[in-house]
Formats: structure tokens, sequence, C-alpha cells
């Protein structure tokens, strides 16, 4: 087995040397002893360098976003967040949506007051996406701006 090994590995590096780019060899690529992360490393990785989102509390209050600090007021948003949990749970989701027939029936509110309900378990980790490109309602209620990545 051993022997077997060792001529695949001269095979290997037989053959990087001898590859060649319009009849020039290729350079061996140096490897990088990095060390190897695990899913769950990587993961926690991951989430630590996403920047956090610096939220105004008075745009907070004046937007409605009544979970923001929990409270009596933030009540109903936990118990739609356990229910969630509980059927997420049951049925094996990773993801769920807020739809609605149309604008203005208060999407954007009920998922922002439900983000702040889920970020205050700390075993959960949550993301929200905006997905109405034409009007980031999202964005506007919790006082964000966004930031061009365009040069001028």
């Amino acid at each position: 087995m051993e022997k077997l090994q060792a001529a695949i590995e001269k095979a290997r590096v037989q053959r990087q040397e001898s590859q060649t780019i319009n009849g020039h060899p290729v350079q061996k690529p140096e490897v990088v002893n990095e060390p190897v992360k695990t899913p769950e490393e990587a993961v926690n990785s991951a989430w630590a360098s996403l920047a956090q989102a610096e939220l105004n509390p008075r745009i907070l209050r004046k937007n409605r976003m009544v979970a923001y600090s929990g409270g009596e007021h933030a009540a109903p948003y936990d118990m739609l967040r356990t229910r969630i949990l509980q059927l997420a749970q049951l049925n094996d989701w990773k993801r769920i949506a807020i739809v609605s027939p149309h604008s203005g029936c208060g999407k954007s509110t009920t998922v922002s007051n439900l983000v702040f309900s889920f970020e205050r378990q700390a075993d959960l980790r949550t993301m929200v996406l905006d997905c109405d490109l034409r009007r980031t309602n999202l964005a506007r209620l919790l006082g964000l701006q966004p930031k061009s990545n365009m040069k001028s």
C-alpha cells in the first residue's frame, strides 16, 4: 500500500512539473498551511465578521419598533416568535418569509419587531432580507442609510 501511495505522489509531482502554458512551465503554487476550520468555526467566523448596524432608539420608537428593548409591548411579537420556532422545529424549517397581498399591510413593521424578538434569544442567529428592491421600507423604518459602492 505504501508503494502505491509513493507512486501516486511521484506521478502527481511529475505532472505538476511538466505542465506548461504557451511553452512556459507553470510554477508550483505555494502551499500555505492554514489551520483547517470546522464548518461550525467557519460559520462563527462569518457571523463575527458581519458589521453591526447602529440603530437610533428614538427613530425606532417613532416607527413603532416596540420589540427593540422587550417589555410588555413586545409580548405579542414574543408569542409569535415562539410559535414560529415551534412550527420551524416541527417542520424542519430553516427560513420563513413574511408576505402580504399588497403594499402598506405592515410587513416591514412586523418583520422588524419579530427580528428584535428573535435577537433577544441568545442561542439564535437571525438575518433579515428586504427583498422589495424598489421600496426598501425596512431600512427606512430602522433609520439606516444604504451604503453606496459606486465611485463618482
